[in-house]
């Protein structure tokens, strides 16, 4: 088969798995509608995908819903797929939600919202579920601009989330939850630092290249 038409497949593939998701979770996201908002996809390393969205249950109230689709577009982790979070938000969460694949059939989903409608202050989680959508962990983080697997079933995450600082962070978090780099991890000053310019890239070998 010609490159061009192999690249056409996988299209038209990705189309229909990320349609099937949608439709056997219930989604409503590309029609009119205020409930739910998202997803954002990873591989499950077996042809399907693992994807992270949210729910609005009210004026400010958010739910986040880890979904686990079959290589045939088949929900395994139920209706809804499993809760991972909640919590409070005045905004929608599509650029606040990120996703990585564990490398066993789970995933590592980044989430965001306020314990309660009092508080005013956003906290950050990284949550871990496994191949059966069972919750392994849960963690609270500085924050997550941009987010990768380190290859080993744990993270590498990078945020300016600072304080009167241009100051970047690159944080890890093992598979069992710990943090290897300590909880604020490996950080730098960035003078002139646009948080829209930085990614990450997987070094192979348990770190990141940081651009």
């Amino acid at each position: 088969m010609k490159t061009s038409a192999k690249k056409m497949l996988y299209r038209v593939m990705l189309v229909a798995l990320i349609s099937a998701m949608l439709f056997s979770t219930g989604c409503s996201c590309l029609f009119p509608s205020p409930t739910p908002y998202g997803p954002r996809v990873t591989g499950d390393g077996a042809g399907g995908a693992i994807a992270v969205y949210e729910v609005r249950k009210g004026s400010n109230q958010r739910a986040f819903y880890a979904q686990k689709i079959s290589s045939g577009g088949d929900a395994l982790w139920g209706r809804k797929g499993v809760l991972v979070g909640s919590g409070y938000k005045t905004s929608d969460s599509f650029f606040n939600l990120h996703i990585v694949s564990d490398g066993s059939g789970g995933a590592l989903v980044a989430w965001i919202a306020r314990p309660s409608s009092r508080q005013r202050e956003y906290i950050s989680h990284v949550t871990r579920v496994d191949f059966e959508g069972n919750i392994l962990w849960q963690k609270e983080v500085r924050a997550v601009d941009h987010m990768i697997s380190d290859g080993a079933g744990g993270a590498i995450i990078a945020t300016d989330y600072s304080y009167n600082e241009r100051t970047l962070f690159v944080i890890k978090l093992d598979s069992e939850g710990n943090f290897p780099w300590g909880e604020d991890g490996v950080w730098m000053y960035c003078e002139d630092y646009d948080h829209n310019s930085l990614y990450l890239a997987s070094d192979d070998s348990g770190g990141a290249i940081v651009i």
